[in-house]
């Protein structure tokens, strides 16, 4: 008897997370830069130096950006138009550090490594499920539209809609790389 509802609370969850990213497909990519050293000082030194640029022309360990596109599909009527399906692709980029040296290092540096990883995906999971958000209400937002006098005029509402409601979402995502320091604070330094 009890199997029953783990099995149909398990099917709702498959259902509810796949729902998401089966109308929200992400596309990730990656992009690495070195460090070398054997002591957490001198990786911080080369993180300052190395890492990618944040919005306020700093260098960080670890640094996630995001886009939404969509494209809209017209149902065309005699002088109006308004949107019949909405698909968006939401574009991630990651910039993580790679230790050359990880092998030469001490167990506890390794540790540590690891630990500031964890915080790292934990960082950019909160930057993730933002761009799904801002695609998944892009798209509710434009399949929403009455009927305009032309599909140009609901392409053009879209535009405006869609940088605003991206805009609004990535607003977010800087005010938590603020808040968090870029993620220092949630455990993504050696130190």
């Amino acid at each position: 008897m009890r199997r029953l509802p783990f099995f149909l609370w398990l099917l709702l969850a498959f259902f509810l997370v796949n729902s998401v990213y089966a109308d929200s497909p992400l596309r990730k990519s990656t992009n690495y830069y070195f460090v070398a050293g054997t002591s957490a000082l001198i990786l911080m030194q080369q993180f300052s130096k190395k890492g990618p640029v944040g919005r306020d022309g700093r260098n960080y360990i670890y640094r996630a950006q995001w886009d939404v596109q969509w494209k809209i599909k017209f149902l065309e009527r005699e002088h109006s138009c308004r949107p019949r399906e909405v698909s968006v692709m939401v574009g991630m980029n990651a910039t993580y550090p790679k230790w050359k040296n990880f092998s030469n290092a001490s167990k506890k540096l390794k540790i540590r490594w690891e630990k500031m990883f964890i915080a790292i995906k934990k960082h950019e999971k909160f930057h993730e499920e933002h761009a799904i958000l801002a695609a998944e209400k892009i798209r509710n937002t434009i399949l929403a539209f009455k009927q305009e006098d032309s599909c140009k005029l609901v392409e053009q509402k879209a535009t405006n809609v869609g940088r605003k409601i991206m805009t609004t979402y990535q607003k977010m995502s800087e005010a938590y790389d603020i808040e968090t320091q870029y993620g220092q604070s949630i455990g993504i330094t050696l130190l």
